[in-house]
């Protein structure tokens, strides 16, 4: 159970946007540090990013007409130190799937990826009823056993 007292929240970075830190050890400061964080939460839909320092992870929620869209972003994984990883993305309510709002979620991470200067996004672990939605979106098939898909950012 998270102790409230450990929630580091910070909302002057975009109207209606939180950060949560979750944990009291870890100080705003090392967020504020990191740019990429900081100009994810700047994009208009995105409602809530919340920081796990532990796992270098970032979990986003934006909101799009009806639906939630999560997405949880994994910075310096084994992918290489440039490179960022999507570990799940899920849009919510059900009826509100196959709208085209994950797409829409998605290109807006890989415009501020670029943006950020990310050499490439990998989707990991694609179960096979998503392989149609990374592959629509631009992404390509790796040849690895736990069927990765990966998005090469170019200049």
């Amino acid at each position: 159970m998270q102790n409230r007292s450990n929630v580091v929240s910070h909302r002057a970075l975009a109207p209606k946007t939180t950060i949560s830190i979750l944990r009291a050890d870890i100080l705003l400061e090392e967020l504020v540090m990191d740019k990429h964080i900081l100009s994810l939460v700047k994009i208009c839909f995105v409602k809530e990013c919340n920081w796990h320092p532990e796992e270098k992870a970032v979990v986003c929620t934006f909101h799009k007409h009806d639906a939630i869209i999560t997405v949880r972003l994994v910075f310096n994984n084994d992918t290489g130190k440039e490179g960022l990883v999507i570990t799940d993305i899920t849009t919510m309510p059900e009826p509100e799937r196959g709208k085209g709002y994950g797409s829409i979620v998605l290109h807006t991470i890989l415009t501020w990826a670029r943006e950020s200067k990310f050499t490439h996004i990998q989707a990991v672990q694609v179960s096979n009823n998503s392989e149609c939605f990374w592959s629509q979106n631009g992404f390509q098939r790796t040849n690895n056993e736990t069927n990765d898909f990966r998005f090469t950012l170019e200049d």
